[in-house]
């Protein structure tokens, strides 16, 4: 009932409470109070994570959970916070439980958003160590996305590749990475791209 949505008391059993602090998350979220969304963000992911254990076809609520505490910890400029999630968010697909409900494909294209947010993090910190990314992981990835036409995962990963690069100083990869997407990329981000790359 709508009571249980305003009156975190009233939510009792584990999924409703795991509801209200989705709700309260979304709400905070859009009050664009960050460390309220945090804190709930947060209390939604430790119930998931314990039902997780006996329910492992929550795999993706448990994800999206942790993956909406780490866009509030980037959002909100908590960067050592965001790649603690991301260091969660790794070793999950990889749990023996999640190999047994989930195929590679979805494994693989968990990695590739995580990997596209270790990317955005590391230059939001300003830590360029070339050898803190797997770039041959970054790289199967794109193969990966070009073969399953995922043209939107695709740039998103491009484009923090070539922040990244650029921001470590690694120009030529970084336009090696901005023109492939310009070849690629619907008309409406070209320009955007085009202006990163001068």
């Amino acid at each position: 009932s709508n009571e249980l949505l305003i009156e975190e008391e009233k939510a009792i059993t584990p999924p409703a409470k795991r509801l209200f602090y989705y709700v309260k998350a979304y709400e905070a979220k859009m009050a664009s109070n960050t460390i309220k969304a945090i804190e709930y963000n947060q209390k939604q992911a430790d119930i998931l994570a314990k039902l997780f254990q006996s329910i492992p076809e929550l795999f993706q609520s448990l994800m999206s959970a942790l993956y909406n505490l780490l866009i509030d910890y980037y959002n909100g400029g908590y960067y050592d916070e965001a790649l603690d999630i991301i260091l969660q968010l790794r070793m999950l697909p990889e749990s023996s439980v999640m190999k047994t409900i989930s195929s590679t494909v979805s494994r693989q294209k968990i990695l590739i958003r995580v990997t596209n947010m270790e990317l955005a993090v590391l230059t939001r910190m300003g830590r360029f160590e070339q050898e803190s990314i797997n770039w041959d992981e970054v790289s199967e990835a794109l193969v990966m996305l070009d073969e399953g036409k995922d043209l939107f995962m695709g740039i998103e990963l491009r484009y923090s590749a070539a922040h990244f690069c650029y921001g470590s100083g690694n120009y030529r990869q970084a336009l090696r990475y901005i023109n492939t997407l310009i070849n690629d990329a619907p008309p409406e981000l070209v320009m955007r791209m085009q202006y990163m790359a001068w």
